[in-house]
């Protein structure tokens, strides 16, 4: 009797290593496409609820002149990066300034 409890257990044994290794390939396989599809470096519920909000006021306030980034008013003040450095808007203390005071025919925006 004593072996048949040592077979089953080590058989045991062997199927919670098995399902543990599939288990980790399947977190590994989520992970992988998780980051993908852009779910991973989020550092907390807060800083998703403030990316949230940030899109929401973007697409209130902003989207109309600036979709996809461009600027259909003046062609040369667009959101990509180039444009912004060219422009002085390269640190954040500019985009903020420029976002709520407005700047040439941008308007200005309350918080």
């Amino acid at each position: 009797m004593e072996s048949g409890f040592c077979n089953w257990k080590q058989r045991c044994n062997q199927c919670i290593v098995e399902l543990l290794l599939e288990l980790k390939y399947v977190l590994n396989v989520f992970m992988k496409v998780s980051c993908f599809y852009g779910y991973c470096g989020v550092e907390s519920l807060g800083q998703t609820l403030d990316i949230q909000r940030g899109a929401t006021l973007f697409n209130r306030a902003c989207i109309g002149c600036h979709d996809t980034g461009g600027n259909i008013i003046q062609p040369g003040a667009t959101l990509f990066t180039k444009d912004l450095e060219r422009n002085g808007v390269d640190t954040e203390e500019e985009i903020y300034r420029v976002t709520y005071f407005g700047k040439g025919r941008m308007p200005v925006r309350s918080p």
